[in-house]
């Protein structure tokens, strides 16, 4: 058995690529084809390009730091994102409705992560999704309700439950 860990998101496949090469010689396997997952496209890659953060002002209009958040972390998924988001109600920017001034998480994220990368958990969307918690503690802390009330509501959660995340997130937070 070979793990892998401490990665991140933007190493692992060269971390794969190394343990795949290492166990085939390892263990003689003679009939093994070289790695070629270098040419494979992660999901949200295709059609993505230089300009893509702008693509998305221009046809959604979100604002230019939303914007360029989005296409770093999602890819061309932030179309899916984007197709979810609310009215601002402003002037400009027309969508994205922020969870914490100065920074660029907005509220369709945390449906997004819910409905697309199964977050259960308050601290699953604050820490895994967006790493907020890692970021910025106090932050994390200013927006922790809503990111509750937002999860709540796609997931059914009654008051109890809803309080029992939010204290959890807290501790999580206090131990950084």
């Amino acid at each position: 058995m070979v793990t892998i860990a401490g990665g991140k998101w933007t190493t692992y496949r060269k971390m794969a690529e190394d343990a795949v090469t290492a166990v085939t010689k390892e263990h003689g396997f003679s009939h093994a084809t070289p790695c070629n997952t270098s040419g494979v496209l992660v999901e949200g890659a295709d059609n993505y390009h230089h300009n893509f953060s702008i693509e998305l002002c221009q046809r959604y209009g979100f604002d230019s730091e939303v914007a360029e958040h989005l296409a770093h972390n999602y890819g061309t998924q932030a179309h899916e994102l984007a197709k979810m988001v609310q009215l601002t109600g402003k002037r400009w920017p027309l969508v994205g409705k922020r969870l914490v001034a100065d920074m660029p998480f907005i509220e369709t994220e945390v449906k997004y992560a819910v409905q697309y990368e199964y977050a259960c958990h308050v601290k699953d969307f604050i820490a895994r999704r967006t790493r907020l918690a890692f970021l910025n503690v106090q932050a994390t802390r200013e927006c922790l309700p809503r990111v509750a009330e937002l999860m709540a509501v796609e997931l059914g959660w009654n008051e109890e439950t809803l309080e029992a995340e939010i204290k959890d997130a807290e501790a999580l937070i206090a131990s950084m």
